[in-house]
């Protein structure tokens, strides 16, 4: 089978388990870690083309590093779309993450490796901003992305 090369600002589908797609955005790409946006949309069926207008409108659900394997081998289909993507509109963010003994929060400054972090102490309150700091292999990404989508659980 032969491999799909992806690219930062690539749009992508991604199979939901509880049914229908949810749509990716490859945000950053570094071998095979790939930063993505996901968005608060489901389709019944792989959309043929997204546009431009749509995508601006679109909320977002989550943001992730993850495998790209599932786009790689296939299993993900790359999305033909008009939109010009510029990596400012799409910055790495500033992830958070819970220490599970202290209980204490704190963000997540991700170099553009995606592999190397800087940490530093913040409120339970400014948590409530960032999204939380994992690395989902392909099939845990669509689980999680599924449960986000079909509770509107951000």
């Amino acid at each position: 089978m032969k491999k799909i090369k992806l690219k930062e600002g690539d749009f992508f589908s991604i199979p939901l388990t509880q049914g229908g797609y949810g749509i990716g955005l490859v945000a950053r790409e570094y071998r095979t870690i790939t930063l993505g946006y996901f968005f608060d949309i489901i389709y019944q069926n792989i959309p043929e083309k997204i546009n431009d207008r749509d995508i601006r409108n679109w909320r977002i659900a989550l943001i992730g590093i993850f495998s790209s394997l599932g786009i790689k081998n296939g299993e993900w289909p790359l999305l033909k779309t008009d939109f010009i993507f510029n990596k400012e509109e799409w910055p790495i963010p500033i992830f958070k993450t819970q220490e599970p003994l202290t209980e204490k929060y704190f963000a997540v400054k991700v170099d553009i490796t995606l592999m190397n972090d800087e940490r530093y102490l913040i409120s339970e309150e400014e948590a409530k901003a960032y999204f939380k700091h994992v690395s989902y292999g392909y099939e845990s990404l669509s689980k999680q992305l599924s449960t986000i989508l079909y509770n509107k659980n951000y």
